[in-house]
């Protein structure tokens, strides 16, 4: 696959959580590596986070919406529904309520290509 071509599949379950939401959508938004989706899987919410992803996925066509019915708390759930439909080379988790910094993908994809790395991970 060549760079300008390289797409990172970004998995984010979410749980009731519509208030953390824009702030997630405008950290992705920022992002200065282009080449991403994003799997928001509501994970058997009850707020109204559904509308605003549906209405996102109208406006920008990373986002791509996805639902875990069954409501156990295993995390493992929305992330594997999310495995099965991810269209990227390489694989990102983020948490609804987290925010990263605009140059995070660009960045860690940079070290991962120089280190011909099958595998980098970030923490805080």
């Amino acid at each position: 696959m060549t760079d300008d071509k390289l797409l990172i599949s970004i998995i984010t379950p979410y749980r009731d959580s519509r208030r953390f939401l824009p702030g997630l959508v405008a950290t992705l938004q920022a992002q200065t590596c282009a080449q991403w989706e994003c799997l928001l899987v509501d994970h058997a919410s009850i707020d109204d986070g559904a509308a605003l992803v549906a209405a996102l996925t109208v406006t920008d066509s990373r986002f791509r919406h996805l639902r875990e019915p069954d409501s156990r708390p295993f995390p493992a759930l929305p992330r594997n529904r999310a495995l099965v439909d991810a269209r990227g080379e390489l694989i990102c988790f983020l948490d609804a309520d987290d925010l990263w910094h605009p140059e995070k993908l660009e960045r860690q994809l940079a070290f991962h290509r120089a280190g011909g790395l099958e595998l980098s991970v970030t923490a805080y």
